[in-house]
């Protein structure tokens, strides 16, 4: 049996290689429910591309996503696909079902919930480089009837989609028109947005309404913005269940940025009224694709993986982000673009970074949101060197992810003090994801000794690089549990 207590390779450390990590856990320290945050914008279907007309399920549920924002589909799920008229000035009757398509939206919204996720649905349009749909409509209540009547459609009153979110990014005029000046158009977006909150809240209480997904920029601008928005809708009465905003990263910052913009967003939210509004990270990604200059490789490469994996322990330990969702689970913008699969339906190196940090939430996919707590740790930093760990209401597993983002070379250990007792058949699996080994087990179903404090201790290389591990202790005897889960709900 490989030894498990002293995992070890035999290397030449350079003195200039940051100091070894010392992690620890206590198993039997609840700190709080936990919840994934590794959603994601777009997909399983793709409606465009090399992977055109597939629906890449099999993906989607090895990357654990929980969360789908139903947004920049290309079609599917979009103003102009589902109410044409969108496009011709907001002209046809918005009480005439025969005005709305639903076709291609419903393909896309069943193969979210087919692949296990859950829909944050998009009320507006996709990015559109040839024409964007950023035109003021002339009568704001016939866009809050549409929105009613797909919200209707898509079981709002039943509880099948329950996340609303009107608009996408009005601050920028691929969204919304900004003349005359930016100022008063932002002012006219906020009355729209306040008809069709207020609309949508009145006739489906029961549902979560936000928006608007700002397009972002610095930490300062970000916390500007939410600030200007939740105050107008103070003002207009306009309810704001949930405030949603992006970061690309444009301070070319490290993992810890986008928590530090949702302690920005938070008070800005708190400040003006809205201290419950939940905290929504619509979109992010370590940088913009079109950055020629600043860690574009961050989009596939080891060192993006690991800063995945850092940023989403980040958005837990110091953050109340309650969604968030990653630009985009799918493919996109070629191999070395946003997405987390590449061309031939494989999982690029962040992607596989998801795979891992979903190992914190085993089994969500397949019983129905299993309780989850986050574990009390210590070891990590503010630099890239993070570690969290999850436990199961049942505490029949312990599970542990550890991201060394730019500091693989320097080796950890890691301790697991207060293992619950009594399991019948105690074992132990290592997951290790490098540039060359592309998440795999080091160790799986090996059993140890959990009468005492789990040891594990790794020695790095000396190089600067990357890597991410997860371990987990499990009894055997109960887990993985074997519940078939409930259906989701399907409305004709």
């Amino acid at each position: 049996m490989r030894a498990l207590l002293a995992l070890s390779i035999a290397l030449t450390v350079p003195a200039a290689v940051m100091a070894e990590a010392h992690f620890t856990v206590d198993a039997n320290d609840l700190v709080a429910h936990v919840t994934p945050l590794n959603g994601v914008n777009s997909g399983p279907l793709e409606a465009r591309g090399p992977l055109a007309g597939q629906v890449l399920e099999d993906q989607y549920r090895e990357m654990g996503i929980p969360l789908v924002r139903a947004h920049d589909m290309y079609g599917p799920c979009d103003f102009e696909t589902i109410f044409p008229s969108s496009l011709a000035g907001w002209s046809a009757d918005p009480y005439d079902h025969s005005n709305y398509d639903f076709g291609w939206s419903d393909e896309a919204i069943e193969a979210i919930e087919g692949a296990g996720a859950e829909v944050m649905f998009r009320l507006g349009h996709s990015w559109n480089n040839d024409d964007p749909r950023n035109e003021h409509p002339p009568d704001f209540g016939v866009v809050a009837h549409v929105c009613k009547h797909i919200a209707m459609h898509y079981g709002a009153d039943a509880g099948r989609v329950t996340l609303w979110e009107i608009w996408n990014e009005p601050d920028i005029s691929m969204f919304w028109d900004q003349h005359p000046s930016p100022q008063k158009a932002m002012r006219k977006f906020y009355t729209l947005y306040s008809i069709c909150a207020k609309q949508l809240k009145d006739r489906f209480p029961e549902v979560m309404v936000g928006g608007p997904g700002m397009a972002g920029g610095t930490t300062t601008q970000i916390a500007a913005d939410a600030r200007a928005f939740a105050r107008a809708c103070k003002i207009k009465h306009a309810p704001l269940d949930f405030y949603s905003w992006h970061s690309y990263n444009r301070g070319a910052g490290g993992p810890y940025v986008f928590a530090e913009q949702a302690i920005a967003v938070r008070k800005a939210l708190a400040m003006e009224g809205y201290p419950d509004a939940l905290n929504v990270l619509g979109e992010w990604n370590a940088c913009n694709v079109h950055n020629t200059g600043w860690r574009r490789d961050l989009l596939w490469n080891m060192d993006g993986a690991a800063f995945t994996a850092a940023a989403l322990t980040y958005l837990h330990e110091h953050t109340d982000v309650k969604y968030a969702y990653r630009y985009r689970g799918d493919f996109h913008s070629g191999d070395e673009g946003y997405g987390l699969i590449d061309s031939t339906g494989a999982l690029k190196l962040p992607g596989l970074a998801f795979k891992a940090y979903s190992g914190l939430f085993p089994q969500w996919l397949t019983v129905m949101r299993p309780e989850t707590y986050r574990l009390g740790v210590s070891g990590g930093n503010l630099h890239g060197t993070t570690l969290m760990a999850t436990t199961d209401g049942n505490r029949r597993c312990v599970n542990v992810l550890v991201s060394l983002y730019q500091s693989g070379g320097s080796g950890f250990t890691l301790t697991v003090d207060n293992v619950p007792q009594g399991w019948d058949r105690p074992r132990v699996d290592h997951f290790i994801l490098t540039s060359q080994q592309a998440y795999e087990a080091i160790c799986e179903g090996e059993t140890y000794d959990n009468s005492v404090p789990f040891e594990l201790s790794w020695a790095g290389d000396g190089e600067m690089h990357s890597e991410v591990h997860f371990v987990r202790l499990y009894d055997a005897a109960h887990f993985p549990i074997d519940v078939t889960p409930a259906p989701m709900p399907l409305t004709p």
